[in-house]
C-alpha cells in the first residue's frame, strides 16, 4: 500500500514515517524508481511503536518491544507505561463525552 493510506491507517504523518524509515524503524520496499511499498506488518510496527511512544516509552526500548526482544523487566515496564496511558485516555473520553465531570465541574462554588 501506499503511504496516504498508512496515513489513514496509523494516525502518523508522512514526515514522522519518513524519519521512522531513515532511521530503520520501518522498511517498506522501495522498487526501483517507485514509491515507497507498504505491506501490512510494516501498517502493525507503525501502530505499534506510535503507542509505545505515546505511553512514554524510550525509543530503544520500544523497539526492542516492537521486536518482541524484551526481558520479563522490560515488559513489566512497557506494560505499566500502557496501562496508564490506557488510563489517561479512557478518562479523557469520559469527559470528552461526557460521562464524567470534568476538574471545574467537580468543585463546590460555595
Amino acid at each position: 500500500m501506499r503511504i496516504g493510506e498508512v496515513l489513514s491507517r496509523t494516525g502518523l504523518s508522512a514526515r514522522v514515517i519518513r524519519g521512522y524509515e531513515q532511521r530503520g524503524w520501518v522498511r517498506p520496499a522501495r522498487p526501483r524508481g517507485a514509491h515507497r511499498r507498504f505491506a501490512e506488518t510494516d501498517v502493525h510496527r507503525l501502530r505499534v511503536l506510535r503507542a509505545l511512544l505515546a505511553a512514554d516509552v524510550t525509543p530503544a526500548l520500544a523497539l526492542r518491544a516492537a521486536d518482541g526482544r524484551l526481558d520479563d523487566a522490560g515488559r513489566e515496564c512497557v506494560g505499566r507505561a500502557l496501562d496508564l496511558l490506557i488510563e489517561q485516555a479512557q478518562e479523557a473520553r469520559a469527559v470528552v463525552v461526557g460521562a464524567a465531570p470534568g476538574p471545574a465541574e467537580t468543585l463546590d462554588p460555595a
